[in-house]
């Protein structure tokens, strides 16, 4: 197998009215990465490396090198390797690198999303990105119009689904630090945190994740993308203490790994002579302190997955067919959910010990898991919002009655009348697209800044579709928001064998849970498990419900047609995230709403500014208007 790779530094983005701050390790990351690489035994042809030490990086220049790389398809590259040193923002919870002139010129810049969805449809069969840069919100009209573009030609065709891996420096909505260390000679220079800890691990410095592959190639020893993740954040927590920043700088890697944990690996050396010996519970992170500082917290992401884990109690699905759809074996219990309100995720006692933001995904949870009135409508479909008063109701085909001023929508679905949507144009003239779904009423969340934080739908009391098993019924309902939580906070990164499990539970019961499955299905196409996601679509059909929007899209399911809005609704992606990849999954917006992915507000859901809801006003049909 032929490896490549691309290693891009850049030190300074400056436009023209705005400059970012000058890195000092950009640069000597992306050199440091080349030596590993030809160090790796990567034929050096193979190896282009884009720095700003000389003259600008251009996106065309990354791309040119890329095509000329991958030209020729039978020519055996296995494996890419693409590294990103510099300045990075996120836009709709979507990376974006910046190249030299992204502040003056949007397109460049590195669109990571769309450049993921390229790769997967390309011709190698293992990509790793590597991101050393901020993921901040965009700030500013400036930033928040920064696109990008992929670094990928435009895929020509299907074939099997490429692996897809990425590697971040830290959370999302953190920055990457670049830190004043004592060098050699009393000198100060500026280091970049990981990529110190990137290289320290891939150069073999910490042997126990060094396994030895059975495939016959020299040298024996592997490290494989799941061992990485995991060391990395340990490395560089124990980097931190070495430092003495663990009090003053957080910062824990990230990463969303699509290939088989058996069969891939990113580095290659000679394995440990003997097997390494433990250093008291895995270092600072385990049991005993490093250094003198105190035992770290865990994991932000791993409380997540303990905190699910609790929520679930999933023993046995009642007649099994949920678990034979996703061909897992049934568990032993005869009893299902436990029937307890769970509260998985209530914080510890010892508050010092949980990770930070812990609190906050709980406090946001459980806040929105309680349950408010009404509970039916006779009509058996409608909205309800809390937090928030909407003054319009537009684009609805369901005959509507507003009531209790601007917070309960009751809809008038008729006989075997396909879901709806509906425009809920806010006091502030701000406004959300939701989907009108028979037999289940909506419930939407805003949070104080008056952004939609959180979106439900549940059975109507008086539906044949409604979960009489309360303990069940809560139960998920309070799983659906942590999940909400921690998406938005970007740690929801569970393993396939828990997200075979989520999934089971999305679809127990007498119903799916719609948002559940939509929320799933982001987490399903990051590990690459389409299949997955699938079978969880062929089960809400089964039950007539039909799959809301990004659900739909990601299965690869059709979207588009006048059709959508009632087999896929709201007809728009309800996750910001989204719209970023609309185009490259083949779906075009109408010329008339093309703009509209520049006009959303920063959040998790899709919340629309006034600017946006007049496009959509004059768009959805029909045009009839409905006053709170």
């Amino acid at each position: 197998m032929s490896r490549a790779a691309v290693l891009i530094g850049v030190n300074k983005v400056v436009g023209r009215n705005q400059r970012l701050a000058v890195l000092n390790d950009a640069v000597r990351g992306a050199l440091a990465m080349r030596d590993w690489v030809l160090a790796q035994g990567f034929d050096p042809d193979l190896v282009k490396c884009f720095t700003d030490a000389d003259e600008p990086v251009r996106i065309a220049d990354i791309q040119d090198a890329i095509a000329e790389l991958l030209v020729d398809p039978m020519a055996g590259i296995g494996q890419l390797l693409v590294y990103f040193a510099g300045h990075g923002i996120n836009v709709s919870g979507t990376e974006r690198w910046l190249l030299s002139k992204a502040l003056d010129m949007p397109s460049e810049a590195v669109n990571v999303e769309i450049s993921v969805i390229d790769a997967r449809q390309g011709s190698v069969s293992h990509v790793v990105l590597i991101s050393d840069a901020c993921r901040t919100a965009a700030v500013g009209v400036a930033q928040q119009s920064i696109q990008g573009a992929s670094i990928f030609l435009t895929p020509t065709g299907g074939g099997t689904a490429k692996a897809v891996d990425r590697f971040y420096a830290c959370a999302l909505g953190d920055p990457s630090h670049e830190v004043n260390i004592q060098a050699a000679g009393n000198a100060k220079e500026f280091r970049a945190l990981y990529t110190d800890a990137l290289l320290d691990v891939l150069q073999g410095h910490e042997p126990a994740i060094i396994e030895t592959a059975a495939d016959g190639l020299s040298p024996a020893g592997v490290i494989r993308p799941w061992p990485l993740r995991d060391q990395l954040e340990k490395t560089l927590a124990k980097n931190l203490a070495v430092r003495k920043l663990q009090l003053s700088i957080s910062q824990t890697p990230d990463a969303i790994i699509m290939s088989d944990p058996r069969w891939a690996w990113i580095a290659r050396l000679d394995p440990p002579a003997t097997p390494p010996v433990s250093r008291g519970g895995d270092g600072m992170l385990g049991g005993g302190a490093m250094f003198g500082a105190p035992p770290a917290a865990p994991i932000l992401r791993d409380w997540v997955d303990a905190a699910m884990a609790r929520a679930m109690r999933l023993q046995a699905i009642p007649g099994g067919a949920d678990d034979r759809m996703l061909g897992r074996p049934r568990g032993g219990g005869a009893g299902g959910f436990d029937d307890q309100l769970l509260g998985g995720y209530t914080p510890p006692v010892q508050l010092a010990r949980s990770p930070d933001g812990a609190v906050n995904i709980a406090e946001a949870a459980r806040r929105n898991a309680v349950d408010f009135p009404p509970r039916h409508f006779e009509t058996r479909c409608g909205l309800k919002l809390r937090g928030a008063k909407a003054v319009e109701a537009v684009g609805a085909r369901m005959r509507l009655d507003w009531e209790h001023d601007g917070q309960v929508l009751r809809a008038y679905p008729e006989a075997a009348q396909a879901a709806d949507r509906v425009l809920l144009i806010l006091r502030d003239g701000s406004g959300v697209l939701v989907p009108l779904l028979p037999e289940f009423i909506g419930e939407l969340n805003f949070g104080d800044d008056g952004r939609l934080v959180s979106l439900a739908y549940e059975a109507s009391d008086n539906s044949p579709l409604y979960d009489l098993n309360e303990g069940r019924r809560m139960a998920r309902r309070e799983l659906r928001e942590l999940v909400v939580s921690a998406l938005g906070r970007g740690v929801f990164r569970p393993g396939p064998d828990k997200l075979d499990t989520l999934g089971v539970t999305a679809v127990a019961g007498p119903a799916p849970d719609p948002v559940l499955v939509l929320l799933l299905a982001y987490a399903l196409d990051d590990a690459g498990m389409r299949d997955r996601l699938q079978q969880l679509i062929a089960r809400m059909h089964d039950t007539g419900i039909p799959p809301l929007y990004d659900a739909a899209l990601l299965a690869g399911l059709p979207v588009d047609g006048p059709a959508a809005p009632a087999s896929c609704p709201p007809g728009m992606p309800l996750i910001s995230r989204g719209w970023v990849g609309l185009a490259a999954r083949g779906v075009t917006l109408p010329s008339e709403i093309a703009g509209l992915p520049q006009l959303l507000r920063p959040a998790l859901w899709t919340h629309f500014s006034a600017a946006a809801c007049a496009l959509l006003k004059t768009h959805l049909s029909p045009p009839e208007v409905h006053h709170a």
